[in-house]
């Protein structure tokens, strides 16, 4: 059996590529680590305000979405209202956007630039900012909210 003539079957040129470059150029074990807590956390908070506020509490489609926006703003400026202040967990999480050099860029991008963002890439980019232990610390916190809706 020739099998570089049934891997090129299978297989077009660009998936080959990128096998091959996982196997000859693996991700660093914590880059792993982060994307899998990120693509857990955001999918499980996804489905936790899908069936808490639509199929629970009978809400429009897409409220499930602000809200858990929301609450991920809230949680990350320990939940102090944005036109409050600033806390320095706010500041601390966003000052790993690789665009914003300092304190002082940070509320000009989120008030003028990021809330321009539609609502799923508002979450995605807080989660891809945090990281994994400040994750595990928001999904304890929103699901601890939300047991007796999901108990019942």
């Amino acid at each position: 059996m020739d099998y570089p003539i049934i891997i090129n079957i299978l297989f077009d040129k660009d998936l080959e590529d990128y096998i091959y470059s996982l196997i000859h150029y693996p991700k660093p074990p914590l880059l792993l680590c982060d994307i899998v807590s990120f693509k857990h956390t955001y999918t499980d908070l996804l489905d936790l305000y899908h069936n808490v506020f639509i199929k629970i509490l009978m809400e429009d489609i897409n409220e499930d979405i602000n809200w858990l926006s929301n609450d991920i703003i809230c949680f990350i400026n320990d939940d102090v209202a944005l036109f409050s202040h600033l806390t320095p967990t706010f500041y601390n999480i966003f000052s790993r956007h690789p665009n914003l050099k300092n304190n002082q860029d940070i509320p000009n991008y989120f008030f003028q630039k990021f809330e321009k963002n539609s609502v799923h890439n508002q979450i995605r980019i807080i989660l891809g900012l945090m990281t994994p232990d400040e994750r595990q610390l928001l999904s304890t916190k929103l699901h601890s909210q939300f047991t007796k809706f999901l108990e019942a």
